[in-house]
């Protein structure tokens, strides 16, 4: 008997976030933003998922994981006040571990 088990990825575009400029591309624009669902499968079934939430550069691709829904609807709400806000969640995720490349097409 062969027992299936994988990992399940997903992310799905759900909106525009703030104006910021990109600190890799250097492009200037509303952001998208994505929900990512990540979670054990077995027999291609999901059994649970994590949600988290990310702001990308639509050309680039590098953006900045949030992990609260609060954070995700302040993304949403593209407050131009929170344009710096979300530069300085950039700039963490820039040192802290390598830019994790947001809703780039599976290839």
């Amino acid at each position: 008997m062969i027992i299936l088990v994988g990992w399940a990825r997903s992310e799905t575009p759900i909106g525009r976030g703030p104006e910021v400029t990109c600190p890799r591309c250097g492009h200037s624009g509303a952001w998208l933003v994505f929900e990512k669902k990540t979670g054990p499968t077995l027999y291609f079934l999901r059994l649970g998922s994590r949600k988290t939430w990310a702001a990308a550069c639509p050309v680039c691709y590098c953006g900045a994981e949030v992990h609260s829904s609060e954070d995700r609807d302040r993304l949403l709400r593209a407050d131009p006040r929170d344009s710096a806000w979300l530069a300085d969640l950039i700039r963490s995720a820039e040192t802290t571990s390598s830019q994790p490349e947001w809703g780039r097409p599976n290839r």
